[in-house]
């Protein structure tokens, strides 16, 4: 299958991802942060895919705008973002598009931010589910089985990385500016 991601993709999921990021930082990078990949993303997706769950890839940092990022959003019933803080504010403003755009949709959350900011992301009606601290022994159930969670998960993690799977590094977004490729 020949995808030129972002931009024009063949849509393979009902759930999406959503990279999180400032707008564009992939396309016209400035420097060697913009290089950097969310790792909670890569173990995640990881471990969905290695369990059946496959999702679609978007990222706010591979597109340059708004109206961008909203056509990569429409048409799915789940989209999945890890928060950090300085991603709080990209996340809530694509949460409203999302829902905008796919009004029976569901938002999966969780990341830095509803660890250390609960108050911040609890009034965000948009986030249907919020897990704090670590993810990985519940994505799986909680996408497979969000009406047995509360809106407040508290997340269970493997008790060392040495538990974790090798992350597939293809499930990361692409660099897509030419100084980066």
């Amino acid at each position: 299958m020949a995808i030129t991601w972002p931009w024009s993709r063949k849509k393979t999921s009902n759930i999406l991802w959503l990279d999180l990021g400032d707008l564009g930082d992939l396309v016209n990078p400035d420097g060697p942060h913009e290089q950097w990949q969310d790792h909670g993303l890569g173990l995640l997706r990881t471990i969905m895919h290695q369990n059946g769950i496959m999702t679609d890839l978007a990222s706010t940092r591979a597109v340059t705008s708004w109206e961008q990022l909203a056509k990569q959003l429409k048409g799915y019933d789940v989209m999945l973002m890890n928060i950090r803080s300085y991603t709080f504010p990209v996340a809530n403003k694509a949460a409203q598009i999302f829902k905008e755009l796919n009004p029976n949709g569901k938002i999966y959350t969780g990341g830095m931010h509803a660890t250390v900011a609960i108050d911040e992301m609890e009034p965000i009606r948009e986030f249907d589910k919020i897990c704090q601290g670590p993810g990985e022994k519940v994505i799986v159930d909680l996408v497979r089985n969000p009406d047995a969670f509360p809106r407040v998960i508290q997340g269970e993690g493997a008790k060392s990385m040495a538990e974790w799977p090798m992350i597939d590094r293809n499930l990361w977004p692409k660099p897509e500016g030419r100084r980066i490729k």
